[in-house]
């Protein structure tokens, strides 16, 4: 039984996660279950077939009220309801979309939460990249590495002024991945990933991380 919901970035908003890693965490695989269903089937003791598809009718629900808050908050909420800390009487075997609409409602309530301001399309977009950048930095420094999909970090950074390699810098790395297989576009992709790693490798032997230059 998993007493404890595990996932890797617990402080990011679900917002900031990207959909495809959302999804495999709520919903799960087609061989194995989402971490997040199987968390919150054991905390509320959920079994049948008819809680089964309760369950997986709910979690949407979850996207749309929860998504500007973490899996760190998220886990406290329906704690906090599973304990009758909330306004609402706990059930067990019992989950669906209603309950989780009214769990949201009951913690807003009990902490006063104030509804952010809507954000521009524009805002969520930079919050999202920021997310997405840290993200990469995290996976780099696990992997030593960054795949081709990642390339576009380079010109964010460089937008935001955050990397400044010199115009020799640049040009050295894109003669190095000139000789490597592939397209003209993949070699540009791999010479930006080459440049984002040196900035990230720098970062990390400082004991820094990129979130503190966003």
């Amino acid at each position: 039984m998993d007493n404890k919901l595990i996932v890797k970035h617990p402080n990011i908003p679900l917002r900031g996660y990207p959909e495809d890693l959302l999804k495999i965490i709520l919903y799960g695989t087609d061989d194995e279950p989402g971490r997040f269903a199987v968390w919150i089937s054991n905390l509320l003791g959920l079994t049948g077939e008819t809680s089964a598809k309760r369950l997986y009718l709910a979690l949407p629900a979850i996207e749309k009220h929860f998504l500007s808050m973490n899996f760190q908050e998220i886990t406290k909420i329906f704690e906090m309801y599973a304990d009758g800390q909330l306004s609402i009487q706990p059930r067990t075997n019992y989950f669906d979309r209603i309950l989780v609409g009214q769990i949201f409602e009951a913690y807003r309530k009990e902490k006063q939460i104030k509804m952010e301001p809507k954000k521009t399309e524009d805002e969520l977009k930079a919050e999202e990249d920021n997310i997405k950048v840290i993200m990469a930095f995290d996976f780099y420094v696990q992997e030593k590495g960054l795949p081709l999909e990642y390339s576009w970090i380079y010109d964010y950074l460089k937008e935001k002024g955050i990397i400044n390699y010199t115009n020799g810098a640049v040009k050295q790395a894109f003669k190095m991945c000139e000789k490597t297989a592939g397209t003209e576009e993949n070699q540009k992709q791999q010479a930006k990933i080459m440049l984002i790693c040196d900035h990230f490798k720098k970062l990390h032997e400082n004991k820094l991380h990129v979130k503190n230059q966003l």
